[in-house]
């Protein structure tokens, strides 16, 4: 063998090691495992990773071609959410005997926020701002919830002024259908005191939020929704 043939033969040698080994590799990373391992790092769990996990023919990145990524839904949020006008029609306060007015909110368990305006049949208005606080929203069963908080500057000074401990509220509403089901959401936004007489001390009171969920819900303690929608998820 002369020493170009020699050379050459060495040359084709190293050229064949350098394509089998890259070949190998190439074929060590498209495998099941990869599939499964990708799986996990995707936070698919359940019957959609079990899957993953017993089909071998599934192979290569999570998310590729070979092997797809299911559609991971992300867990419900208990929440609700409103934007309605509503109507006292026996108020239980004997300072006047009907209650009309508008009530806006969002909350979930990060907290949210809420708007109340109201208006006695005596012609005196009232307005509530107020920040729902994290962790206080409570289902207590599909259709009804209570949520806490503290009343924002920018309200009525009757909201501001009155409670010795500073100025907070409870809520509870029920989520009963649409006016035009023939029964109809409700909602009681009660401002510093649930039970007459004794003010709420806190944002997150215990008794004042035990009473809110006692609180009864009809036509002379809570407003009766007329228009827009009160939703529970």
């Amino acid at each position: 063998m002369n020493r170009f043939t020699k050379t050459a033969a060495i040359a084709a040698i190293a050229t064949l090691g350098i394509f089998g080994t890259t070949g190998a590799a190439s074929a060590a990373t498209i495998n099941h495992g990869q599939c499964v391992s990708g799986a996990v790092k995707a936070g698919v769990t359940g019957a959609a990773f079990e899957a993953i996990a017993k089909n071998n023919s599934l192979v290569g990145p999570c998310g590729s071609a070979t092997c797809p990524a299911p559609v991971v839904v992300p867990p419900a949020v208990d929440k609700a959410d409103a934007e309605v006008t509503w109507k006292v029609t026996d108020a239980a306060d004997a300072t006047y005997t009907t209650l009309t007015g508008t009530t806006t909110f969002n909350v979930d368990s990060n907290g949210g926020s809420v708007t109340y305006t109201a208006k006695d049949n005596n012609g005196v208005e009232y307005l509530m701002n107020g920040l729902v606080t994290p962790g206080s929203y409570q289902k207590i069963d599909a259709h009804t919830a209570i949520f806490s908080g503290t009343i924002t500057t920018a309200s009525s000074d009757v909201y501001l002024t009155t409670n010795p401990n500073g100025a907070f509220f409870t809520a509870k509403v029920v989520d009963g259908g649409a006016p035009q089901d023939g029964h109809g959401d409700m909602i009681a936004v009660l401002n510093n005191q649930v039970v007459p007489g004794t003010w709420i001390t806190s944002a997150t009171d215990t008794a004042a939020r035990a009473a809110t969920i006692a609180y009864p819900m009809d036509a002379a303690h809570a407003g009766i929704v007329t228009t827009g929608n009160l939703t529970i998820n």
